[in-house]
């Protein structure tokens, strides 16, 4: 009888306790559906995938993750034109979508690179003075100053906040032909 190294005994005995877990629709989170994928199983992790995508109680985080999955599978079993088509939804739902590019095929990655281009424009927001909460469309995006910061093209609503200061709310209008750099200086709060 041949035996086995170790590492492959267990290898073997990982993927069948794998396959057993999702042969029992027990499917519980993305990393269940993400090894579907990985598995070569393309079409039952598409159908977990848009149960996710379409229940209410499914969360941002992991909507996000079901997109990049969506993606993913659309390029393995059709190429670059329905993948970019997966990547073009989900970067009208999401436009700040990070793909982990260890998680992720890089061609993955590139399409969602190559789309963010054609789609957005980049945007730098700057505060006098500097470290104001940011939250445009009331999404936190981080202190600033903020560079590279990419929108959809159109008008959106910037929110600025820091101790000591007057809150700020100020409406912009970001387009490709024109450089998209703004500036806002805050007023000092009087009653703190």
């Amino acid at each position: 009888m041949k035996s086995f190294p170790a590492f492959v005994s267990i290898s073997i005995i990982t993927v069948m306790l794998a396959v057993s877990t999702l042969a029992s629709e027990d499917i519980h989170d993305i990393a269940d559906i993400r090894l579907l994928r990985k598995m070569g199983m393309h079409e039952e992790a598409r159908g977990y995938l848009l149960v996710l995508k379409n229940d209410p109680a499914t969360s941002e985080s992991v909507l996000r993750q079901v997109y990049a999955e969506l993606t993913t599978i659309a390029w393995l079993t059709g190429g670059r034109e329905p993948a970019e088509t997966a990547a073009r939804e989900a970067l009208e739902r999401y436009y700040d979508i990070e793909i982990d590019k260890d998680e992720y095929p890089a061609e993955v990655a590139s399409i969602f690179d190559d789309l963010r281009l054609r789609l957005f424009c980049e945007t730098s927001i700057m505060s006098d003075p500097a470290g104001a909460n940011l939250r445009v469309d009331a999404r936190r995006i981080g202190n600033t100053p903020v560079t590279g910061l990419m929108l959809p093209p159109g008008e959106h609503v910037l929110n600025l906040t820091m101790i000591g200061f007057k809150d700020e709310e100020m409406k912009i209008t970001v387009s490709r032909d024109k450089h998209n750099d703004y500036a806002v200086t805050l007023k000092k709060d009087l009653y703190e």
